[in-house]
């Protein structure tokens, strides 16, 4: 065989192993066309499932197409532009299934993206979606996405503190009941770019009932009902924000303690006036650290001040060595200002339970990985919307902001009552009143203000 023929039969046969090499992706891409098969043809059939259950007062006015990028690929889809009585256009198969008006990306999609943007940067979500998905969106347009979700959280956040805060209308949710709830608080600091300051402080907070034991020989925790809160408004102030989203899930008027831990900050000293017969503790690392470095019986001080024993601590500060150096002298006034906070929770409440401090891991593995230790700047906002996917993630709602409000068909009776009769109406006003004057907040001086506001101060004949 000649050298001509031998190159020719190599040629041939690395082609054919090029081929076989390619049969996971080129596999995939048939799958991907499948699904695209088979996702056309079940939006028609509910598109064709609305036409049959939409109002008889709504007319049909044609088709519309729409671009959906999906995880298996772009697809166009066509359905039906209704015109209802009063002169509206709906299309109702995107509003049954919560598609975005104006955005190409699928809820399901969306969602993905902004997950996986919450914990890489955008380029990163970029490269991986190019690889593992047969559409590809830009990181300029994963960021949008994610502007988008978090844009829409913290204006319903906005909204619900002028109706808690301002108008006294306690938000939905309120349905578990705990005595005892533990919070544990910290701030991080990140770079800024283009900003007049270089630093900018996301504080963030996080809730929970108790502790449960995993599984196996070690000894291992688990929080029960962790609850995530990150700071993403300056028009909100902390505390605020804070105590809406713990109202989203605990009745806080049932309350009778709330564990408040943390660093030595001020803004964290300011929940106890927030929350009636809370606890305050500091975080056991920065007083162990700090006593560690002010004294040579640092260990000593620290066991002192946990158990409550304020005169012992005070004793041993006095007669112990101290450490030289500027920064042993701040450790000391690090003590000697948080010394009534380092108490330890256990020994103030009768309810048994175990020691806080996993307010660092969380922020870290949460917060730090994505906005700080990358090396990363930020503008103020940007950071905000960043902070704000973040809880959502953690609190495993990020698909609720990915969508539009969905709506199902409404009945023909009930379009043609447009509304209730007015006297129905007017009893319904009557008949209302306000949580916030028996809730949790029914002390603060703006509820105060509120009832005077509501109630007559003098008796009626």
């Amino acid at each position: 065989m000649g050298n001509s023929s031998i190159t020719q039969e190599l040629r041939r046969e690395k082609e054919i192993n090029s081929q076989d090499s390619n049969w996971e992706k080129e596999s995939y891409q048939i799958g991907c066309g499948v699904s695209r098969h088979e996702a056309l043809q079940r939006l028609k059939g509910i598109d064709d499932k609305l036409f049959q259950d939409h109002p008889p007062s709504w007319e049909v006015r044609g088709f519309k197409e729409r671009t959906l990028v999906t995880c298996f690929g772009e697809i166009r889809i066509s359905r039906r532009l209704y015109r209802d009585e009063k002169g509206s256009y709906h299309f109702l198969l995107d509003e049954y299934l919560g598609l975005p008006a104006g955005q190409a990306a699928t809820p399901g999609l969306q969602e993905s993206l902004v997950d996986l943007a919450a914990q890489v940067p955008f380029r990163q979500v970029s490269g991986s979606l190019e690889k593992l998905t047969e559409g590809v969106l830009s990181a300029t347009t994963i960021h949008r996405l994610l502007q988008k979700a978090s844009d829409r959280a913290m204006e319903k956040e906005r909204e619900d503190c002028q109706a808690l805060f301002e108008r006294g209308e306690l938000p939905l949710g309120q349905e578990r009941k705990v005595s005892l709830l533990f919070s544990e608080y910290d701030g991080i600091w990140i770079h800024l770019q283009r900003e007049e300051g270089r630093n900018y402080e996301i504080k963030n907070a996080i809730a929970y009932e108790g502790w449960k034991r995993l599984p196996g020989k070690e000894e291992r925790y688990s929080l029960v009902n962790k609850r995530v809160y990150c700071h993403a408004s300056d028009e909100i102030p902390f505390w605020e924000g804070a105590s809406l989203e713990w109202s989203r899930v605990w009745d806080l008027s049932y309350l009778k303690e709330m564990v408040i831990g943390g660093d030595g900050a001020n803004w964290i000293d300011v929940g106890i006036e927030e929350f009636a017969g809370s606890i305050r503790q500091l975080d056991g690392f920065h007083l162990a650290r700090a006593s560690g470095q002010g004294w040579q019986e640092g260990g000593a001080i620290y066991q002192a001040i946990r158990a409550g024993e304020t005169q012992v601590a005070r004793s041993l500060m006095n007669h112990s060595a101290p450490k030289e150096g500027e920064r042993a002298q701040k450790a000391r006034r690090y003590v000697e200002r948080n010394l009534y906070k380092g108490r330890d929770w256990r020994t103030q409440s009768e309810i048994e339970g175990r020691g806080l401090g996993t307010m660092e891991s969380n922020e870290d593995k949460l917060v730090a990985n994505r906005m700080k230790k990358r090396g990363l700047s930020w503008k103020i906002r940007g950071a905000q919307r960043m902070a704000k996917v973040i809880q959502l993630r953690a609190n495993g709602e990020i698909r609720r902001w990915c969508e539009r409000q969905r709506i199902s068909p409404p009945p023909a009776e009930v379009l043609q009552s447009t509304s209730k009769s007015r006297s129905n109406g007017y009893q319904e006003w009557l008949q209302a009143s306000l949580p916030a004057l028996s809730g949790p907040h029914a002390s603060r001086p703006w509820v105060e203000k509120l009832r005077s506001m509501t109630y007559n101060s003098f008796p009626l004949n």
